[in-house]
């Protein structure tokens, strides 16, 4: 074809091309184009998108931002067609700073973005708080002023750049300026509120998704969690109590709170019939609740059941930790007989 001095058309440009990709002739293609650039042949917006594409699908990044710089510095036609198909693929291969520069082309020619577009943008903006979370925003609105309606997952992305910024108060005031009603957004604001507000934020919070109707089993776990760790033992077992009426079922989390709830009041025994009712239910609690009942046990006097309890976990693939074992081993020194000690410590070599 060259020795013909054949220049092909736009179209049979973007066969061979194609062709060269189905032959995963990578190697190629960059060679090809420009030589039938330099042809005279013009290539098209979707010429652009097979070779982008084509070469990010390859995983041969350093061609692909050679093609991109030459399309962001020339000033080839390009539609909404070509920055849809390849800016999601760039940020998807984590190459954001060429996407941005691709993006700032396509606000230069006055190409306006569709619902993929503005997603991919408003999502990277939203997850890297080193740039400004503004743009994130800025782009969401425009997105809604255009109709267009955008999937869950962008706002959460939003609400969690907000809560990692401890902007709280800005994520309620976004939820509610926004008519946002997706549970799990909710949920965001409600950790946000829970690790960086105050206990009055947290309860306002979770009374409004309660009165409309926005509460999952998440919501009430994530409240039971807080509530035990912040040492409100005396509200735990009334949400619980209220998770039960209102239809929802506590998860191993927030079995977990409980039993660390009861063995901080001191009620172990309560803490072992929930235990006992976790492993029916075929529920894991988490490493800390399950120190709190050995712990607890043991400083009842319970050594037995605490060796028990130790053995199942073992069995089961709890974590069990060396401070478990150091618990149970201090407190089997105050066996009174030293049968009892011997048999204790039997019962110990046997889990190690």
């Amino acid at each position: 074809m060259a020795k013909l001095r054949i220049c092909p058309d736009t179209e049979t440009l973007n066969l061979l091309i194609q062709a060269l990709f189905d032959a995963d002739r990578v190697d190629l293609v960059v060679d090809q184009f420009n030589r039938m650039r330099r042809k005279g042949c013009c290539a098209n917006s979707r010429t652009y998108e097979i070779v982008v594409s084509g070469l990010i699908g390859k995983n041969a990044m350093d061609k692909t931002v050679v093609v991109l710089n030459q399309v962001i510095e020339s000033e080839c036609d390009l539609d909404l067609r070509f920055f849809s198909c390849v800016l999601p693929l760039l940020f998807e291969m984590n190459e954001c700073e060429i996407g941005l520069r691709l993006f700032e082309k396509m606000r230069r020619l006055n190409i306006v973005p569709d619902l993929l577009v503005y997603e991919v943008l408003i999502r990277y903006y939203a997850r890297n708080l080193c740039l400004c979370l503004d743009n994130a925003v800025g782009l969401l609105n425009e997105t809604i002023s255009r109709d267009l309606k955008v999937l869950s997952c962008v706002f959460i992305d939003l609400l969690n750049g907000f809560c990692k910024l401890n902007k709280l108060h800005e994520a309620k005031r976004f939820l509610e300026e926004h008519q946002v009603t997706d549970v799990d957004s909710y949920n965001v604001v409600l950790e946000g509120y829970c690790q960086g507000g105050s206990y009055a934020d947290v309860t306002r919070l979770f009374r409004q998704m309660v009165d409309k109707s926005i509460t999952n089993n998440l919501s009430w776990n994530i409240l039971i969690s807080y509530l035990s760790e912040n040492q409100r033992d005396d509200l735990v077992y009334k949400v619980v109590t209220k998770i039960i009426v209102s239809g929802y079922t506590p998860d191993s989390t927030a079995y977990s709170a409980l039993i660390i709830a009861r063995c901080k009041s001191n009620e172990v025994n309560d803490a072992v019939n929930l235990f006992h009712h976790v492993r029916e239910e075929r529920l894991v609690i988490d490493s800390l609740s399950f120190s709190m009942l050995i712990k607890g046990l043991c400083l009842n006097g319970e050594i037995n059941e605490a060796v028990n309890l130790l053995q199942y976990g073992s069995y089961h693939g709890l974590s069990c930790s060396s401070e478990d074992y150091n618990i149970i081993m201090k407190s089997m020194s105050t066996l009174s007989t030293s049968n009892s000690l011997l048999t204790g410590v039997g019962r110990m070599i046997v889990v190690l």
